[in-house]
């Protein structure tokens, strides 16, 4: 290995990243060299670009999560949209000299979770949504066997579902598009069962009707992601992918994509970022934030967000967004293409 790249955790202990030129590391993972590919031997590598950097991704099952500098980054190759991938194909991440420290320590806090995020999405990043939408729902229950996720739940305080009085879920016609709208205000209108299953039920009956069709969130924020009093309650990982196929809001979501806006404000945050992703068209208020925090739980998105958003805005800013934690703004949204229009 040759020219080590230093981060720092929190405690200012030194974390050697071995770098390696895209050739080479395409040789040795040819060849399987153990001091490579060996199971945790390496939880990131960089990738310094050369004559070789515009092929497509080195291998699916590299055990290890590669990343290249922005700073080394050809003038010109700084693009929106899904599109940016192409830059460097061969690399999980694009990562802002700034943003390296995070980096390194979202990952290295939970390898576990980045790890199966970064190979989830290179591996169905062309498939049909559909196929995609399993697969995710499957490496969400892998997960939620995982020593990260059970350390993150035991740190949880004691937790009781919340009781809605309300439909979770309303529906309101309108003169120009039929509203549906996110009815859970008092909790940020965070995804529970109940939602879900209101959700598919609306979205399965508006799928056989005609006339454009609009998403959007009560009161202060769109949605704030999944209802956390809910999570770790599946009595097995399963039965829980079962019961998330059965009641699939992301499918239902993406087939009525081309006939969906999705009009978000306030939080944008996990389940909520991902469900808005699939629409074909996204308004956002300039007060709107976004973020994926689920690897710090030691999960991946799991509501269809490994489908939608790198849809958007391309695989390596999804998995930068999701190991860091970092929060973007509307600017950014918009410069990323997550989103297609700020509006009031």
């Amino acid at each position: 290995m040759t020219s080590p790249l230093v981060g720092r955790t929190a405690d200012s202990a030194p974390l050697p990243v071995p770098a390696l030129s895209v050739s080479e590391l395409a040789l040795r993972a040819a060849a399987r060299d153990p001091e490579l590919v060996a199971p945790g031997a390496h939880v990131l590598v960089e990738l310094i670009p050369d004559e070789n950097s515009d092929r497509d991704t080195v291998d699916h099952d590299l055990p290890f999560i590669t990343f290249v500098r922005e700073s080394r980054a050809p003038a010109g190759r700084h693009i929106r949209g899904r599109a940016a991938d192409n830059a460097f194909p061969c690399a999980d991440l694009v990562v802002p000299d700034a943003l390296l420290p995070d980096v390194i320590r979202g990952v290295r806090s939970n390898p576990e979770a980045s790890l199966v995020l970064a190979q989830l999405m290179r591996a169905t990043h062309s498939v049909p949504i559909p196929d995609a939408i399993r697969a995710e729902s499957l490496a969400y229950s892998l997960l939620q066997t995982g020593s990260e996720f059970t350390r993150w739940l035991a740190d949880q305080p004691a937790r009781t579902p919340g009781v809605d009085v309300e439909p979770t879920v309303l529906v309101h016609q309108g003169a120009q598009a039929s509203e549906i709208q996110l009815n859970r205000p008092s909790s940020a209108n965070a995804v529970n069962t109940r939602m879900r299953t209101e959700l598919v039920g609306i979205l399965s009956a508006l799928a056989l009707t005609t006339g454009p069709l609009e998403l959007t969130g009560n009161g202060r924020h769109f949605c704030a992601g999944g209802d956390l009093r809910e999570f770790g309650m599946a009595p097995y990982p399963l039965g829980a992918h079962v019961e998330r196929i059965s009641q699939n809001v992301p499918g239902c979501v993406a087939r009525v994509a081309g006939r969906l806006t999705a009009r978000v404000h306030g939080a944008c945050v996990g389940a909520g970022m991902e469900i808005a992703s699939f629409a074909g068209h996204v308004t956002a208020a300039p007060d709107t934030s976004w973020r994926l925090p689920e690897v710090s739980m030691g999960l991946l998105p799991g509501c269809g967000g490994t489908v939608s958003i790198p849809r958007r805005i391309g695989r390596q800013r999804t998995l930068l967004m999701a190991v860091t934690g970092m929060t973007i703004d509307a600017a950014a949204a918009l410069e990323w293409g997550l989103i297609d229009e700020v509006s009031e």
